[in-house]
């Protein structure tokens, strides 16, 4: 709904700007104008729209308050089992379960389901109301998400963050902001200032710059220009 607002937003300046054209013979040239303005508005706004989504990504290791406030769910203690394993049970008044293993492992479960388990090597797993999985591995620093629908988010030490879908497709998230997006028929990058990068198949590669032109290079070296307003210059 955002999207479709800014869009609409920036088609009706752009009209705005061509009620104001003159007529006669400028009345080409300005129909141009409007169309690359058009076309840089949109790709603009696309663009901005697309970076405000990715910095609300993040994928971290997160221990949500709702959960982990022992003030609350640790206030009393209803009853606490040992078993002959060393294994202790403690159950509280608030729901919450914990159990302590004996080779250094800690569960806990709370009332809605949400299960946080802490390993003897700092590991930490959780799982979610929602079936989300969280894992993260303490020694490499990295955090492994799977959702609900299967798809699997990596978080690196570097902060780099790689999404696995489940149609095979791939997708890298670098700590500078770039985007690479891994297909069965191209990869496209996405740099922070908004420029494409495409590379099929084909291996033909097209460039999509942010004024709405586009370089596109073939195998055997022949280079294309295209304009916003349909023109197409060989330069190469």
């Amino acid at each position: 709904m955002l999207r479709k607002k800014q869009l609409m937003t920036s088609k009706l300046f752009l009209n705005n700007f061509r009620v104001k054209s003159t007529t006669g013979s400028r009345q080409d040239d300005d129909e141009s104008d409007f169309k690359a303005l058009e076309e840089a508005a949109i790709q603009e706004t696309l663009r901005e729209s697309f970076k405000k989504q990715r910095k609300q990504e993040d994928y971290r290791l997160e221990f949500p308050e709702k959960y982990h406030n022992d003030e609350y769910w640790n206030a009393s203690i209803r009853k606490q089992l040992k078993s002959k394993d060393g294994k202790i049970q403690t159950i509280y008044e608030s729901g919450k379960i914990e159990v302590v293993f004996p080779h250094k492992v800690t569960k806990q479960v709370f009332p809605d389901n949400y299960t946080i388990v802490y390993f003897f090597n700092k590991d930490i797993k959780q799982k979610f109301p929602d079936g989300k999985l969280v894992y993260y591995f303490a020694e490499v620093d990295t955090t492994q998400t799977t959702m609900p629908d299967g798809l699997q988010i990596f978080r690196f030490t570097n902060n780099q963050i790689e999404k696995h879908y489940n149609n095979g497709n791939r997708e890298i998230i670098f700590a500078d902001g770039t985007t690479k997006l891994i297909t069965e028929d191209e990869e496209i990058s996405t740099l922070t200032e908004g420029t494409i990068h495409r590379v099929s198949k084909d291996e033909i590669q097209t460039i999509e710059n942010t004024n709405g032109e586009k370089e596109i290079t073939y195998p055997n070296g022949r280079v294309l220009k295209e304009y916003p307003d349909g023109r197409i210059e060989e330069i190469n």
